[in-house]
């Protein structure tokens, strides 16, 4: 497992430094991106991805558009109004699903200076920066990875296990403990992702919706994994699985750290919908 670690590490330092094919996935972004602008408006999202000057790239220079933007956790970000947070919160939580289920690839990445908020009287852009820890996803990836997320929202802990195991999260011969321990853990921090009705009443505003911020998911998440490592039982997690909680983990902050209050099932909800009707994952 040490050997498997290492050779992935190895191979994403190696992507970093590939500036060719950042540029390549950069362009795509750019491209699917400009595709569904309209769409996106609609609904108040609006993504940005700097425009590449080829003339002026090669195998060890990247040369992108300057854009004046500010960081997610800047004094002006936190003085935006509420809605202007929650858009900016619902566009950094549908670009995952959007990489996932509509792009096939993933942003491994959540750093969060990989992201710029140009802050525009018309609506704010979230502005994409980095892809050279991007991965491609295999329709396998795709299918378990959606099969874990419909059963987290839907809180079944048995469909949750069996898709982690396709995952290889876990093995077919994982303990009972590292089942309860790893099914525990992605049942906490999907916990945004559930229907209205099944959210905590304390983590919610006045409207029922979800304070992202205020819930402090995340440093209940971290306390229940150090609560798990420091027992003799504990199965180092696969790389897979560090993955995408680590993934998740740093969409879910961003979003906190915009002290977003939104539900985020309706737009979760539609991907899976969509990817359950072509085959995939069973709809919460």
């Amino acid at each position: 497992e040490l050997d498997d670690w290492l050779g992935s590490l190895r191979q994403q330092l190696h992507n970093e430094i590939d500036y060719e094919r950042e540029a390549a996935i950069g362009d795509r972004v750019a491209a699917l991106v400009a595709e569904r602008r309209e769409a996106f408006a609609e609904r108040g999202i609006r993504y940005h991805v700097p425009l590449r000057h080829a003339r002026y790239c090669g195998d060890t220079v990247l040369a992108l558009e300057y854009i004046d933007g500010d960081p997610v956790g800047s004094p002006a970000v936190a003085k935006l109004p509420l809605g202007r947070r929650n858009a900016l919160g619902r566009a950094m939580l549908e670009l995952f699903f959007l990489e996932l289920y509509d792009w096939g690839l993933l942003q491994t990445d959540p750093n969060f200076g990989n992201f710029l908020i140009r802050r525009r009287p018309g609506g704010d852009e979230l502005v994409l920066l980095d892809f050279g820890s991007t991965l491609y996803c295999d329709e396998d990836f795709l299918a378990n990875l959606g099969s874990a997320i419909a059963a987290g929202q839907r809180q079944d802990r048995e469909a949750l296990v069996d898709a982690l195991v396709g995952l290889g999260c876990l093995r077919e011969d994982s303990s009972d403990f590292a089942r309860q321990t790893f099914s525990d853990f992605c049942l906490q921090l999907l916990e945004p992702l559930r229907p209205p009705q099944a959210l905590p009443r304390e983590h919610l505003n006045r409207r029922g919706e979800y304070c992202w911020g205020r819930s402090r998911l995340m440093q209940r998440v971290g306390r229940q994994a150090a609560s798990s490592a420091a027992t003799r039982h504990f199965t180092t997690p696969s790389r897979e699985f560090a993955m995408i909680a680590r993934k998740l983990t740093g969409v879910f902050t961003f979003i906190a750290v915009l002290d977003a209050q939104f539900n985020a099932h309706d737009t979760v909800h539609g991907y899976i919908d969509d990817y359950a009707d072509e085959g995939g994952a069973t709809a919460p």
